[in-house]
C-alpha cells in the first residue's frame, strides 16, 4: 500500500521537523519505529482491502490525533501554493500570516519540508510539466506558467529536475505528448522512471 499525504499531513501524523527529511527517501520504520512496524504486520494479516482500508483509516486518524498540530497559518499557506499552482507572492503569503519572513519560512519549513519559495517553485515547474504533457506549446507553457519566456522555463526544468526537457520526457518513457506515466497524483507530473 501507497498513502499520499499532504506534507502539513506527514508533519502531524510522524512528528517530525520534515525539513530533516526533505529530498529522501526514507522508511517508514525510521521515522516511526514500532507503530509502523505494527501497522504492517497488522495489514499483511488482513484478509481484505476493505478491512485493511478501514484499519489503516483508523490507524492515521489516531495517529493525527496524538501528533504536533501544524499551523493553520502554514496549511493556510499551502493551500494557496497550491491554489494558485506557485504563482502567488511569497512576500504576500508571509504577510497575511502575520508572521515576520524569518518565522513564516521557519515554521513552513518545518512543517512542509521546504521553504514556501521552494514549495511554489515546485508547483510551478509541476504544472509546466502537465501542460507539457498534454499537449501545450513550450511557449505558451512558459507563459502560462509565469515564466518569462521558454528559455526560462527550460532552464528550471533543468535546474530543478537535472534534465532537459526532452531528456525529462524520455526519462518518463514518452514524448511530451502520449500515453500517461505512472504518477502518483492523476493529472500531475509527479513521478520520474529511471
Amino acid at each position: 500500500m501507497e498513502v499520499v499525504l499532504a506534507p502539513w499531513a506527514a508533519y502531524n501524523l510522524l512528528g517530525v521537523a520534515m525539513h530533516e527529511w526533505a529530498g529522501r527517501n526514507v522508511d517508514l520504520s525510521l521515522l516511526d519505529g514500532h507503530r509502523a512496524s505494527a501497522v504492517s504486520d497488522s495489514l499483511a494479516a488482513m484478509p481484505t482491502w476493505e478491512r485493511r482500508f478501514a484499519f489503516l483509516d483508523d490507524a492515521l486518524l489516531r495517529w493525527g490525533a496524538v501528533g504536533p498540530v501544524c499551523s493553520a497559518r502554514v496549511v493556510w499557506a499551502w493551500q494557496e501554493i497550491c491554489r494558485t499552482s506557485g504563482a502567488v507572492p511569497i512576500g504576500h503569503l508571509a504577510a497575511r500570516t502575520g508572521w515576520s519572513w524569518r518565522q513564516f519560512e521557519h515554521r513552513f519549513r518545518e512543517q512542509i519540508g521546504v521553504t514556501a519559495k521552494t514549495a511554489a517553485r515546485i508547483m510551478r515547474l509541476r504544472t509546466a510539466l502537465t501542460m507539457l504533457e498534454v499537449g501545450r506549446s513550450l511557449p505558451g507553457t512558459a507563459e502560462a506558467c509565469g515564466f518569462s519566456d521558454q528559455s526560462h522555463l527550460t532552464r528550471e526544468i533543468r535546474a530543478m529536475t537535472g534534465h532537459t526537457g526532452p531528456q525529462l520526457a524520455a526519462a518518463r518513457g514518452r514524448s511530451w505528448v502520449g500515453a500517461p506515466a505512472p504518477d502518483r497524483v492523476s493529472g500531475q507530473v509527479s513521478s520520474l522512471l529511471v
